[in-house]
């Protein structure tokens, strides 16, 4: 089914109010999931509403957060109180983004917040506001190197995004494992084997099962790099936190709360005059040199331009899914 995004937005915001929150969260966390819809980061939109709904009916997030943020140390400690990762995340940008208009460099801890989602998201706001933004978040325990029979770390995301003169920020996000875990979950409803490198099964052996990943690890991106990037994500946003999403549930289904780390740099006040022209040099350099190679961030935007007018593709089984949702609340399912 092709949904506009506008059908999609208030369908969301109808199913979170029915499950008690906020009218203004639900309406914030409906745009989010829309937009990175819109971009072409399916596995993080619409098709993270099932977990939410189960996790807000089950109280173990927040419908009502009660959101704190205050200067300790020189650095902001942000507290969600358990709320709409969606939420927390703005929320956290925004008091991020006022305090480097005059302090520079401003790093954000983050408690108790909800999944995030799409890091991007963040991270290209604080872009467009001119600022320089680091955003990341741990997990559960979900990926391991070839041989192991347990999952050792979460497959940490992080993301950065910086502006440029004359053009659209440049938007960098990945998990580090290979792929998202949703991407998974999507394999096995499409029924769809998975590329090499992506997944072990659960004795630790790489895999082309989606079914057999499912039940067993991520593997991460370039092996042990990829290793090093989730151990620092886990100390970031981790250790500086005390949040342990894995003891709050298995790495296969949703944690009510997580860990993040924000950083936001202000150009202007560090680098001066100097910052626009070098960003547009050797980005020129890397454009010239790529092969017709895009930026990162440049098929996200081309992605909203493009379903922004023909509309956002929802598979089959995610519709079910979402179908049943919307059943169980009483709400109208979505239609086309």
């Amino acid at each position: 089914m092709i949904v506009s995004h506008t059908v999609l937005e208030n369908w969301i915001e109808q199913i979170l109010t029915a499950c008690g929150v906020w009218k203004a969260d639900a309406r914030t966390t409906a745009e989010v999931l829309t937009t990175t819809n819109l971009r072409g980061v399916d596995t993080h939109g619409v098709a993270r509403i099932p977990s939410y709904v189960d996790l807000l009916q089950r109280g173990a997030l927040n419908a009502s957060p009660r959101m704190t943020c205050e200067p300790r140390a020189g650095v902001l400690h942000f507290d969600g109180d358990r709320g709409l990762g969606q939420v927390c995340g703005l929320k956290a940008v925004e008091y991020g983004i006022d305090a480097a208009r005059t302090q520079g460099c401003v790093a954000v801890v983050m408690r108790h917040v909800g999944h995030l989602g799409a890091l991007g998201h963040f991270t290209r706001i604080a872009a467009e506001a001119n600022m320089i933004a680091l955003m990341m978040q741990n997990g559960p325990p979900i990926m391991a190197l070839v041989g192991s029979k347990q999952p050792a770390i979460g497959n940490n995301p992080m993301s950065f995004a910086a502006p440029r003169p004359n053009g659209a920020p440049l938007v960098f996000d990945m998990a580090t494992s290979e792929t998202a875990f949703g991407r998974i979950f999507a394999a096995v409803n499409a029924g769809t084997e998975l590329p090499d490198g992506w997944a072990l099964d659960r004795e630790g052996q790489p895999t082309r099962n989606a079914a057999a990943a499912l039940d067993g690890m991520l593997l991460p991106s370039g092996g042990h790099k990829g290793m090093g990037l989730a151990m620092l994500v886990e100390v970031l946003a981790g250790s500086l936190t005390g949040n342990q999403p894995g003891k709050l549930g298995s790495g296969k289904m949703m944690p009510p709360e997580f860990g993040g780390f924000l950083l936001i740099l202000n150009p202007e006040l560090i680098a001066g005059a100097e910052y626009a022209p070098h960003i547009a040099d050797w980005i020129g350099i890397y454009l010239a040199a790529s092969n017709g190679m895009r930026l990162p961030g440049a098929r996200a935007d081309q992605s909203e331009q493009d379903r922004t007018e023909s509309g956002i593709p929802i598979a089959p089984g995610l519709l079910a899914d979402l179908s049943r949702v919307a059943d169980k609340l009483g709400v109208p399912r979505l239609n086309s």
